[in-house]
């Protein structure tokens, strides 16, 4: 497989003149936006109901409990089974979670144990949905598009993120929490109808041996398939690498929940304006991928990686030492724009390296590496925050931070040297 065709230049929206990638992209916007405004309603309303960043933090237990005993059996269904199907099925229990969630709060009997219930519930929605998305976008477009299209699609998934919030900040503000998850639920409706409209078939090329044959039981072709996934993932030294640094970084510097502490405690200010920092985030990553759009013929990916993860870590250390909520507002936007940069390589990478009947548990490994992190770090930053302080945990992430990135500058010789 050669990468530097997959990375050449082409026109940075390139991807856009295949019909069924332009569905997948839209069902995909649709679905974050309404994941992106769910999430910070639940975070609003934690910290409302409870005052406690330990309760923050302990959203993310709530994530990664499903992630640790399910993970990557997520892509393997994705590599056995139809993935539009699978998909389907995923939005469907989105919408289902978002109205469950806007019953509870409209009738005043949402309890701090219905969010955690409920984020466990969606942490299992995306485990299964996640390595669907991943695979199935590969299949929308020629192999030289790949790179392309993934990066329209995160940079896209960011302005959904940038949407997001920003609506349910305003909701929040202007006609209650509740009101946040109606509209979410609601923005599931066209995503199902684009995912029904998708023509390119679902199911893998080239399948595994286990699911085509009549032997052995059905939890037996699961977990020999999800082992295959796994001893692919660990026979690439690349990957592994990507997956380190991303877990490395991430546990201690997923900033995100405290977002909420830092609007009301740290800037005094209200949900509108907890609207807007929190999509700051994104307004900086749109930035970032679009930055990968326009240098997609610089060949030294890996050193991007580390020194976007350096200058993430110096950034993390500015937040922390502002007071000052549009300066937090801008140093926040600078966060996302070099974790974009990384992140956005990182994807394109497992994709791009790893062959279509592998794509779903590779996009697994991704996504537990990934949701691992950030749920160990909503917990890790919750916990030092509630005893350092919000800003004093920012300035700690820093430090620690560098250190991972010398470690893997030091350590990781095939990322560090990873070229195309």
């Amino acid at each position: 497989m050669d990468s530097k065709q997959t990375f050449s230049k082409t026109h940075p929206l390139e991807a856009l003149k295949f019909r069924d990638f332009r569905l997948l992209w839209g069902t995909n916007m649709c679905a974050q936006v309404a994941q992106s405004m769910r999430q910070l309603v639940n975070y609003y309303l934690v910290y409302e109901i409870t005052g406690s960043t330990i309760h923050l933090g302990l959203t993310g237990l709530f994530q990664l409990i499903p992630m640790l005993a399910l993970g990557l059996f997520g892509g393997t269904m994705a590599d056995l089974f139809d993935r539009k199907k699978i998909i389907l099925l995923t939005l469907v229990g989105g919408f289902c979670i978002a109205g469950s969630l806007w019953a509870l709060s409209a009738s005043g009997q949402i309890r701090v144990w219905h969010i955690f219930g409920f984020v466990t519930l969606t942490s299992l929605v995306g485990i299964f949905g996640g390595p669907a998305r991943a695979s199935m976008l590969a299949k929308t477009v020629p192999h030289a598009n790949l790179s392309n299209a993934i990066t329209i699609n995160w940079a896209t998934g960011q302005t959904t993120m940038l949407i997001g919030p920003l609506l349910a900040g305003s909701l929040i503000a202007t006609l209650g929490a509740a009101n946040g998850y109606l509209v979410s639920a609601i923005f599931f409706f066209p995503s199902i109808i684009g995912c029904l409209l998708i023509r390119t078939p679902g199911k893998p090329d080239n399948p595994s041996p286990q699911s085509e044959s009549s032997k052995g039981s059905f939890i037996f072709k699961i977990f020999s398939t999800a082992l295959q996934g796994a001893r692919f993932v660990c026979s690439q030294r690349l990957l592994i690498s990507i997956f380190g640094l991303d877990i490395g970084v991430t546990v201690v510097s997923y900033f995100r929940p405290l977002l909420a502490a830092f609007a009301k405690d740290v800037y005094k200010v209200g949900p509108a304006s907890l609207g807007t920092i929190t999509a700051a985030v994104p307004s900086g990553s749109i930035l970032g991928a679009v930055f990968i759009l326009f240098s997609n013929q610089y060949p030294r990916k890996g050193l991007l990686i580390l020194s976007s993860t350096v200058f993430y870590s110096i950034c993390l250390g500015l937040f922390g030492i502002t007071s000052n909520f549009w300066i937090g507002t801008m140093v926040v936007a600078t966060l996302g724009f070099f974790d974009a940069i990384a992140v956005t390589i990182k994807h394109a990478t497992v994709q791009i390296v790893t062959p279509d009947h592998m794509r779903g548990r590779a996009s697994s490994a991704l996504l537990i590496a990934g949701m691992t992190a950030n749920a160990t770090g909503t917990l890790e930053v919750g916990l030092v925050a509630a005893y350092i302080g919000p800003q004093n945990a920012m300035l700690l992430a820093s430090v620690i931070c560098l250190i991972v990135v010398a470690l893997a500058w030091g350590f990781m010789r095939t990322l560090r040297e990873y070229r195309v």
